[in-house]
């Protein structure tokens, strides 16, 4: 299957708002921090 640019960056931001708990707050920057170390 392949995904294009923009659904990467949607998958993983629904990957990481599901990890974290309901009532803590993330930011886009740290998302973003956290995609760029782990894709490096």
């Amino acid at each position: 299957m392949k995904f294009f640019t923009k659904s990467r960056y949607a998958l993983r931001l629904m990957i990481e708002l599901a990890q974290h708990p309901e009532d803590e707050n993330i930011s886009l920057k740290y998302i973003s921090e956290g995609y760029v170390t782990t894709n490096s």
